[in-house]
């Protein structure tokens, strides 16, 4: 919960840069969606084309591939700024935790910890975007070289004046909270540049990088609040039950 200036700051500051990306984000995808419409249907027209040029031709393969990672990497955009529907089942949050670590350990050589009580409540999640999110935060520990890599897991209720000072909308009651600290001297380009799409990507698939810890929260209703402590940052994400 924030209990200072400087930390009801921090998520205002977020708030407003996530608000500015959305509108960024959905200007281009537009845009350029429109653009890639058109160069569709040149290309269809030139592959269509009996008597075309064999010199272009020849190349068309290779256009339609850049076209279509193009329009994939607009999708994955497209998805920082609009909510979209998630398909949620009631579940084991502290199990998927736990996979999702085991997972990263395999993948990366990089131990997390999971400190939480056995009786977690089961929550409505989905599945896939909530081992991805802990996989995320795996990946922001590893970055910042964090010496103790620990995620917490706890339930706690939340009432209007806290969710006030967070940084997005959500109603009071009960949640899930989710809360990593780590040292962010070692995050380039400041505490919270990591939230901006195509920061710190954790593989050649993840489009958005750490962007995405964002839409995750958003698409479940859930809220953030980020506390920074001289150079301790805690990021606690809440997923609602």
């Amino acid at each position: 919960m924030p209990t200072d200036i400087a930390t009801v700051t921090l998520n205002r500051k977020t708030r407003r840069t996530w608000k500015a990306l959305k509108r960024l984000t959905q200007r281009l995808v537009h845009d350029s969606n429109n653009i890639y419409g058109a160069i569709q249907g040149y290309l269809s027209l030139l592959e269509m084309s009996p008597d075309g040029n064999e010199q272009l031709r020849k190349y068309l393969v290779s256009m339609q591939e850049a076209l279509d990672s193009g329009i994939r990497r607009n999708k994955a955009l497209a998805g920082f700024y609009r909510q979209t529907p998630v398909m949620m089942i009631e579940t084991e949050p502290l199990a998927l935790a736990k996979g999702a670590v085991d997972q990263f350990a395999v993948d990366n050589s990089f131990e997390v910890v999971i400190d939480a009580p056995d009786d977690i409540t089961p929550l409505r999640l989905e599945e896939p975007a909530f081992s991805k999110f802990i996989s995320y935060l795996c990946h922001l520990l590893k970055a910042a070289a964090s010496g103790d890599p620990v995620i917490a897991l706890l339930t706690q209720s939340l009432g209007e004046e806290q969710l006030g000072d967070f940084v997005m909308e959500s109603p009071p009651g009960d949640y899930l909270l989710v809360q990593v600290q780590t040292s962010a001297g070692e995050l380039e380009g400041g505490p919270t540049t990591f939230l901006e799409p195509f920061q710190m990507a954790i593989s050649d698939d993840a489009v958005l990088g750490m962007g995405e810890l964002l839409p995750i929260i958003f698409n479940h209703d859930g809220n953030l609040d980020l506390q920074l402590e001289r150079e301790l940052l805690t990021l606690n994400a809440y997923f609602p039950y």
